[in-house]
């Protein structure tokens, strides 16, 4: 069962990722956006998000719920990267390392519920 941090990890970045596949340019409103869009497009990056958001929350099994974790908490540290190099001044730079410690926050959760350490 998704625990209460897990929802919020897997709700946030399913919510990314709608956001960026609305049907308007997002990317192009930000600085920042045009190192992600060297690592993948626009439509790869709300896919992408939004798949790993909707399989957490479907998802029973404690070991794919732990991967899930761990992709979304590199999944924002890119995202949290891309604005510190890019525009360090934006009030997302303080924002994007919350979503991190968020997901770092479910893995913990999860290894709690399986036990493994």
């Amino acid at each position: 069962m998704v625990k209460k941090i897990e929802f919020i990890s897997a709700i946030q970045i399913l919510t990314w990722g709608l956001w960026v596949l609305l049907p308007f340019d997002s990317f192009s409103s930000a600085q920042v956006s045009h190192i992600l869009t060297h690592i993948g497009s626009e439509w790869m990056w709300g896919i992408f998000a939004t798949l790993v958001g909707v399989l957490w929350l479907l998802v029973k099994k404690l070991k794919l719920r732990a991967i899930l974790a761990v992709i979304s908490m590199v999944f924002w540290t890119v995202i949290s990267f891309t604005y510190i190099l890019s525009n360090y001044n934006s009030t997302a730079t303080g924002a994007y390392p919350v979503a991190v410690f968020i997901a770092s926050m479910a893995f913990s959760e999860i290894n709690k519920e399986a036990k493994w350490m």
